[in-house]
């Protein structure tokens, strides 16, 4: 009878485990990884931007600071003001235009 009842509560313990604790594991897990990830891919890009206009200020137009500041800014300029134009404003129910 106390093995019975042992063995229910240790099925119940791992079904509740399997069902509820793993999963959120599981999402944990993969919300930890994700943000590593970006940590470090935001990482490289920094670096990998500061290279690259290190690069064109000292070797591809040396003493020429502000052609370096144009071309970098006009290439985010652009970037950016293409992101801005696919991005849609969300609109609200009942409003009316």
């Amino acid at each position: 009878m106390t093995d019975q009842i042992t063995n229910w509560i240790h099925e119940s313990i791992d079904t509740l485990h399997s069902r509820t604790v793993r999963p959120l594991l599981i999402a944990v897990r993969g919300l930890i990884v994700s943000a590593f990830v970006v940590i470090v891919a935001a990482t490289v890009f920094v670096a990998a931007m500061i290279g690259l206009f290190r690069l064109f200020d000292v070797t591809v137009f040396p003493g020429r600071v502000w052609i370096t500041d144009y071309i970098f800014g006009g290439f985010f300029l652009t970037v950016g003001l293409m992101l801005l134009r696919r991005s849609r404003p969300k609109r609200r129910s009942g409003a009316k235009h």
